[in-house]
């Protein structure tokens, strides 16, 4: 997943006061959830917070920098809009330490945070 455009980008992350909630795509292969998309790395298991090792900068597809991190929509909807009819299974996340806001596919409302933890499956 890169994200389209580039809205915010914050060096060092923005640490929340309070975690927020998001909605994040998974596979899902019994308890565990894998990454949506091939390119990352790592398995999940709900209640655990779980940090992004990987530091660098990435290019928007169509405008910005951002550094990495893990994908997070902001609402249910742009999550399901992006999944599809795919395979993949969405998950209520809380994250924090954000790095970036803006855009995944079409208008998808999209974080990009360095921590995240499954909350609950959703869809």
């Amino acid at each position: 997943m890169c994200l389209t455009r580039v809205e915010s980008a914050y060096s060092p992350p923005r640490k929340l006061d309070i975690p927020e909630v998001g909605y994040k795509i998974f596979i899902k292969r019994g308890d565990n959830y894998y990454p949506y998309v091939l390119t990352s790395r790592g398995d999940y298991i709900k209640n655990q917070w779980y940090k992004d090792k990987v530091h660098g900068d990435l290019g928007a597809i169509y405008k910005g920098v951002y550094p990495t991190g893990f994908h997070i929509f902001k609402n249910y909807m742009d999550a399901y809009l992006y999944k599809g009819r795919t395979s993949g299974v969405i998950c209520k996340v809380l994250y924090d330490d954000v790095v970036a806001i803006g855009e995944q596919g079409t208008n998808r409302m999209t974080i990009v945070a360095r921590k995240f933890k499954i909350i609950e499956e959703i869809d």
